[in-house]
């Protein structure tokens, strides 16, 4: 159609007589045809480029794409994350140069451990596993060895057995305390993190540990060996010596290893350490002499004792000596014991002849009451330390025996019903209204508070011997209405 046009075109073009005699007609044919291949090519080019510019406007990135740049992107994290732990092990070889740079190299890894542990980077996270591992299977002994010499130059563990008369823990070279403590304080700084620990079952190494060391392999020899002073009905021999122990070592602690102490907590891992090792002991010994009263009642007696002494120093409860006896079979023989003790113990008392005379501090009550009361004292002091199930339990023990005394009362009544001014008489009444007063005290005591919102809930507020008062209170109110009766028919 374009050469139609064309055509036609020159078809309409003036025929000057002028121009077409100046040319062929071939010559002028030559140039038609020229003229129109370049038009064609050019319609062609201008066709190529509108299709291409059709294409591009419909052109979408793809979601391949967008993968293909994330995980370039992720390749190049991993390999500058490749690149960190590599750098961080290299310079971590001139560690015994500069421990300040092994507790920075250290510190990079853990932080790279910990962060990759929820990530799916398993790989990596091996790497900078493996790189960790390596860095303290390489530093480690070698620090411990030089603690434990500089143990050694500190007089450790002779200066906390309180053998001497020189107090070896004042009386200090303070170079040698300067060395110790900075290699205590890289070896503190080069714990892992419960994470990493539960996470890869790793182990820590604690310097407070490796300073408990020595004491330990003492308690073996002296406790668990062949020697005289390994005997199990005697608690009181070793439970004393690790008093000694820990008494000591508080003051090491505090002195030598406190000033670098950054958590605070190396005499509680210590000591924590110590009584694990008194717990295994005193457990096997205790079940060894269960069967015998006398022996386990004085070995239950001991325990409380250096479990106050114990808590005293700051040790953690749930490592007591106390705790031994938490233990469902011993926890039973010893409320048993507490129990038939308590009782024959009344019983004592109630066949006193002096119990029935007026209380050196109260003289309008017995001294039997005064006795009974510091009784039930007594029992809470033993079980203030116990959980709150065994505690309760304890209670019930100290209901019973109030129970039991105001049953005794009214028995004894009976007999000096016919005279209610005898001295015995007014002694019951004021005795038992005192014993009403004393539980009644007892509801605002911190302990009982919690025991009682423990077992009954928000919503008591009557005090834990609620139902024992309730019974003192109506023998009382029937005393006194008995007696009132007796005066007016005087």
């Amino acid at each position: 159609s374009n050469q139609c046009k064309m055509s036609s075109k020159t078809s309409e073009e003036p025929s000057t007589s002028t121009t077409l005699s100046s040319m062929s007609t071939s010559a002028a044919l030559s140039q038609i045809r020229d003229t129109l291949v370049e038009v064609q090519e050019a319609i062609e080019k201008i066709e190529e480029v509108q299709g291409k510019s059709k294409s591009l406007q419909s052109l979408q990135p793809k979601p391949l794409d967008i993968e293909d740049l994330v995980a370039l992107d992720r390749a190049h994290q991993h390999l500058l994350w490749l690149d960190v732990i590599s750098r961080v092990l290299d310079k971590a070889k001139e560690w015994k140069k500069n421990y300040d740079l092994l507790v920075s190299c250290h510190g990079i890894l853990v932080t790279i451990v910990s962060t990759l542990i929820e990530t799916s980077c398993i790989h990596l996270r091996t790497y900078a596993l493996k790189g960790l591992v390596y860095l303290r299977s390489t530093t480690l002994p070698t620090l411990e060895t030089e603690l434990e010499s500089d143990l050694e130059t500190l007089n450790y563990p002779k200066c906390v057995l309180g053998l001497e008369d020189e107090d070896l823990v004042k009386n200090q070279d303070f170079s040698n305390v300067k060395k110790f403590q900075k290699t205590y304080q890289i070896l503190d700084a080069l714990q892992l993190p419960a994470v990493i620990l539960k996470q890869f079952e790793l182990k820590n190494t604690d310097p407070a540990l490796r300073v408990l060391r020595p004491l330990k392999k003492r308690f073996k020899y002296h406790f668990l060996g062949a020697k005289k002073t390994n005997n199990p009905i005697k608690p009181e021999w070793y439970l004393q010596q690790v008093g000694g122990w820990l008494k000591q070592s508080k003051r090491f602690f505090q002195a030598i290893i406190g000033p670098v102490d950054e958590s605070g907590t190396s005499f509680d891992r210590f000591s924590r350490g110590l009584c694990q090792q008194v717990l295994e002991k005193l457990e096997q010994d205790v079940f060894a002499n269960l069967e015998d009263d006398v022996t386990t009642s004085h070995m239950i007696d001991e325990i409380l004792t250096y479990s106050q002494e114990f808590y005293n120093l700051t040790v953690d409860e749930d490592v007591l000596p106390l705790v031994v006896l938490l233990d469902s079979d011993i926890f039973k023989k010893w409320l048993s014991l507490e129990r038939k003790f308590a009782f024959a113990k009344i019983d004592d008392i109630m066949l006193d002849d002096q119990s029935w005379t007026s209380s050196n501090s109260k003289l309008d009550i017995s001294k039997c009451t005064e006795t009974f009361v510091t009784l039930l004292q007594s029992i809470t002091k033993r079980f203030k330390h116990l959980n709150t199930d065994c505690q309760l339990k304890f209670v019930d023990l100290q209901s019973e025996l109030i129970e039991d005394m105001r049953l005794r009362f009214a028995q004894i009544v009976r007999l000096e019903q016919s005279f209610p001014l005898s001295e015995k008489y007014c002694l019951i009444m004021n005795s038992s209204q005192h014993l009403i007063n004393v539980m009644n005290s007892w509801s605002g005591i911190p302990l009982y508070l919690q025991l009682e919102l423990a077992k009954y809930g928000d919503d008591h507020f009557s005090g834990l011997f609620r139902e024992v008062i309730d019974g003192f209170e109506f023998f009382v109110k029937d005393l006194t209405k008995n007696l009132g009766k007796f005066i007016l028919n005087i």
